[in-house]
Parts: C-alpha cells; structure tokens; sequence
C-alpha cells in the first residue's frame, strides 16, 4: 500500500513539473514576442521615421531656429523659438516614462541654457548704443 502511495504521488508530482516545464516555455516565448512588439513600436509608428516625429527632435529644430535668429540679432524671434521648443518639451514630459525621460531632461536643460544665453546678448544689446538693424 505504501508503495502504492509513493507511486501515485510521484506520478502526480511529475505530472505538475511537466506542466510548470510547459508553462515556463509558453511565457519565455510570450516575453520575447513581446520584447520584438515593444522593440518595433519604439524604432517606429508604421514605417514612420521617430527621429522626425520625436518632440526632442522637434524641440532640438526649434533650439537651432533660436539659436540662428539670435546669431543675426532678432532676439524675439530667438525668444519665441525657444518658447516653442519649451511648450514642446513640456509636453512630452507629461507623457514621457523611461529611457525618453532623460534625453528629454538634457534637452530641457540644453534649452534653459540657451534661453540664458540670449536674454544675456539681448540685455547686452539693450544696453549698447545702437548700431543699426540687420546682422
């Protein structure tokens, strides 16, 4: 009888390993299915290229408007620039979550120290006599 015993609960104990084996398997395969969806989301939208579509490169293009329309001494025109790269980033800092969250802190950053720089020219070009218009 005892011997019985042990054969029955062996039989079952087996039973469960070969089934936690099999269930193992179907979530590694589940997992990687996974990672490969996460993975082409994050390259692109539908072939769509994220360089492009991304609101750090966005917020970067208005950095470098800014940066060219201060260089030729609009400084407005450089402000509202910056402006609009900030509003951009704000926005996508609502919604960021992960490894965006500190590329968009660096371009936060990149963009405060340019809205410094400027508003340090303007003062200085406020402060000096006129010249003249143009660049």
């Amino acid at each position: 009888m005892r011997r019985l015993f042990s054969m029955v609960f062996s039989l079952i104990l087996l039973g469960l390993v070969v089934y936690n084996v099999r269930q193992v398997s179907s979530l590694r395969h589940e997992v990687s299915d996974l990672k490969s969806q996460v993975a082409a989301v994050r390259s692109g939208h539908g072939g769509k290229s994220s360089d492009d579509t991304s609101p750090v490169s966005r917020a970067m293009k208005h950095v470098d408007l800014a940066k060219k329309y201060a260089l030729k001494g609009d400084f407005k025109r450089a402000n509202k620039e910056l402006d609009r790269g900030a509003e951009v980033l704000q926005k996508a800092g609502r919604d960021v979550t992960g490894p965006y969250a500190q590329t968009t802190e660096k371009t936060e950053r990149a963009l405060t120290e340019a809205r410094k720089s400027i508003e340090r020219l303007w003062q200085k070009g406020e402060k000096s006599p006129k010249k003249g218009k143009g660049g």
